[in-house]
């Protein structure tokens, strides 16, 4: 990931990026239940794996053959969010794409793994320190702000 800061930092106008999310990566394992529902109706297990192989593959392949200068990720990338391998497999289908990822948490995210898995990888990006899930990113002039708005409280 580290070609991905230079990467980043080189990008001119015009450019183009890819916005994608609730990618809710799943792992093939039978032992994997994503939802609590699913303990009742393996189908939706199913239907969680079939979507790594039916909808995530192809619209990987369909964004390798883009000239991206980089992809946003607006949250919910794993479809067992507590699962630290999950995390892991779903961190490394996006990084085959070859472009830097910048994520938004979403509320499916789970925090500690966002902080320790996903929050690295942005610093390394956007070549600085990143230490929590709210954050701003110049590109080639243009000004991305990334919220995390899953512990909002309109009360506060």
């Amino acid at each position: 990931m580290a070609e991905s800061i230079p990467h980043l930092l080189k990008t001119e106008r015009p450019f183009s990026f890819a916005v994608i999310g609730d990618m809710h990566y799943g792992l093939p394992s039978p032992q994997t239940v994503p939802l609590r529902s699913a303990q009742s109706d393996r189908t939706l297990l199913e239907r969680y794996n079939e979507n790594v192989e039916y909808a995530l593959e192809p619209m990987s392949e369909a964004l390798m053959d883009e000239d991206l200068a980089f992809i946003v990720h607006t949250g919910d990338m794993t479809a067992n969010e507590s699962d630290p391998a999950e995390s892991r497999a779903a961190i490394r289908f996006l990084r085959k794409l070859g472009v830097p990822v910048l994520f938004a948490r979403g509320d499916k995210d789970d925090r500690e793994g966002f902080t320790r898995d996903v929050l690295p990888l942005v610093s390394r990006a956007v070549g600085e320190r990143v230490p929590q899930g709210y954050y701003t990113v110049e590109v080639a002039q243009c000004h991305f702000i990334f919220l995390d708005t899953t512990t909002w409280d309109p009360e506060g």
